[in-house]
């Protein structure tokens, strides 16, 4: 299976599993030691500018493009940036704010465009 494919899969299924559980009210532990468990909250769908500020805060610079899809019923964004350096990012994120693929597409230099493809 392809690793982005998986990601994102797994990413769908834990958005799904912790949505449910905030729904049933059911909380999950990874510790078994009660003292010490980490419980798992629920994931809740953000807005388009909440997931714009979450994708600038760790890659900052302009967004050139935003896009929405759907990937397994979850919705995604898929954003351009075009940082200060010239290089150009695409950032997928899911409706929950999860990051599932970060790809660095190329470099802007003296007016021109430069692929690392």
């Amino acid at each position: 299976m392809n690793n982005k494919k998986g990601l994102k899969k797994l990413a769908g299924i834990l958005s799904a599993s912790l949505m449910l559980s905030g729904i049933l009210g059911v909380t999950s532990t990874i510790s078994g030691d009660t003292n010490t468990a980490v419980v798992a909250e629920a994931a809740t769908k953000k807005s388009e500018a909440q997931l714009r500020q979450i994708v600038l805060k760790k890659f900052p610079g302009t967004v050139q493009r935003v896009k929405q899809d759907w990937d397994d019923g979850i919705k995604e964004y898929e954003y351009t940036i075009k940082k200060s350096d010239g290089v150009v990012v695409k950032v997928e994120i899911t409706e929950y704010g999860y990051i599932t693929d970060v790809d660095y597409e190329g470099q802007w230099k003296n007016g021109r465009y430069y692929d690392w493809d």
